[in-house]
């Protein structure tokens, strides 16, 4: 009965709305949720069952995900126990991934966008390079002094 607390009586199981009173088989057989506060060295050994399942640490976005099960702790709950998700990975002795889409995108990479911008290609098809949001291709034009197109328009087409 690892689902069911430790003070709660045999013939109760919990469900995500607490304890629900059942036969003592139903209880026995309820799925194994984690109904206690997690623990610092519990939230380090999810992420490492990540690594071991998946074979890399998992990514932010990915843990964020809904777990129904309720085996592993929380996005807001590693947050709050490491303090950052890369701090978390560095105690759980994983190596931090960079392969983000956008992420930390260097300065020469952001010099070519704004020049391919300023060549006449769209800020989309930048952005989908880039694994970026379009507007963010545009902060980097502005940023640079250069002017922005109106939305819709490639370089060189009028209005009519």
């Amino acid at each position: 009965m690892a689902g069911t607390p430790r003070w709660a009586p045999q013939n109760h199981r919990s469900t995500q709305s607490g304890l629900k009173r059942c036969s003592p088989r139903a209880a026995a057989s309820a799925p194994a949720t984690h109904t206690t506060a997690w623990t610092h060295n519990e939230a380090l050994d999810a992420l490492r069952a990540h690594h071991r399942r998946h074979g890399q640490a998992p990514l932010y976005q990915q843990w964020a995900a809904a777990d129904p099960t309720g085996a592993r702790p929380s996005t807001p709950t590693v947050l709050a126990l490491c303090g950052s998700w890369n701090e978390a990975l560095r105690q759980a002795g994983l190596a931090i991934r960079h392969d983000q889409p956008g992420r930390r995108t260097g300065r020469g990479a952001r010099r070519a966008a704004v020049q391919r911008y300023l060549d006449g290609e769209s800020s989309t098809a930048i952005a989908v390079d880039l694994g970026c949001h379009p507007a963010t291709v545009l902060k980097w034009v502005r940023a640079t002094g250069g002017k922005t197109r109106p939305h819709g328009r490639p370089s060189g087409t009028a209005g009519t």
